[in-house]
């Protein structure tokens, strides 16, 4: 199951359903997507279902557009105390960025809130494994579509059978460990030749890596940029391949960053 946005192409994901029943000019909004996938957990299953729901609270975009909804939830923003996130100039501008950004990640974390209270008012909390992730850093300068730490560095949460609850793992991993992570849960192999391991004996403290490096990439995303790179727990090392690319240290023509 997808539960998909307005107008979103079917023919592109092989899912067996998609969840968006308002409509293709309906509006939709992230506390919708959220009601539904309550909605579809409690309608109740015979059979072990994938759930995949997307949400983009945090998205740039997104910022002013929930404020009557989390200033409902939360009261007004109080930007007294903020600082700017690390690499940007502390400015009152980039000061009120930064609320709004935290303010979002607090509204999501509620919304996710919601759901996990579904899960658990359906009996289903010890036969669910919940992943939440997030595929890029903030949107923000030096950070989304880099290779540095803030674009790379991106949470992942797990709630599930045989996962310790409050257990921090500081393990190298990549959103290419997912699939085989899921098989693992379910008793089996990611079938050859899916890359990526499996995340389960990390996170039972059996093992404290399953690899020992990561490799990302970036190509395009509203311009070309093409950037490779690969990180351990010690360096990191990043390569831009078009002379139009800059980094914080300056433009580079097949240079590092």
């Amino acid at each position: 199951m997808w539960l998909a946005y307005p107008g979103a192409t079917r023919v592109v994901l092989p899912y067996d359903d998609f969840l968006n029943h308002v409509g293709p000019n309906a509006t939709w909004t992230n506390a919708t997507t959220i009601d539904v996938a309550c909605d579809f957990v409690a309608a109740g299953h015979s059979q072990p279902f994938y759930l995949e729901i997307g949400l983009d609270d945090t998205h740039h975009h997104w910022w002013d557009r929930i404020l009557p909804d989390s200033e409902a939830l939360f009261g007004p923003i109080d930007q007294r105390g903020q600082r700017s996130l690390p690499g940007h100039p502390d400015l009152p501008e980039t000061r009120g960025e930064t609320a709004l950004f935290r303010n979002a990640v607090r509204y999501m974390d509620h919304r996710v809130g919601q759901l996990l209270a579904a899960i658990d008012s359906a009996g289903l909390r010890e036969s669910t494994l919940v992943i939440v992730t997030t595929d890029h850093g903030p949107g923000l300068p030096d950070m989304k579509c880099h290779l540095n730490e803030d674009g790379l560095g991106v949470f992942m949460m797990m709630r599930g059978p045989g996962i310790p609850v409050g257990r921090e793992v500081d393990a190298l991993v990549s959103h290419m460990d997912l699939f085989p992570t899921i098989c693992g849960a379910l008793g089996g192999v990611a079938p050859a030749p899916v890359a990526g391991y499996d995340l389960g004996p990390v996170l039972r403290g059996e093992v404290t890596e399953v690899r020992q490096q990561v490799f990302s990439e970036q190509t395009y995303h509203g311009m070309a940029k093409a950037l490779r790179g690969v990180r351990t727990h010690e360096h990191s090392y990043v390569r831009a391949l078009l002379r139009s690319h800059r980094c914080r240290h300056g433009y580079r023509w097949r240079g590092h960053c």
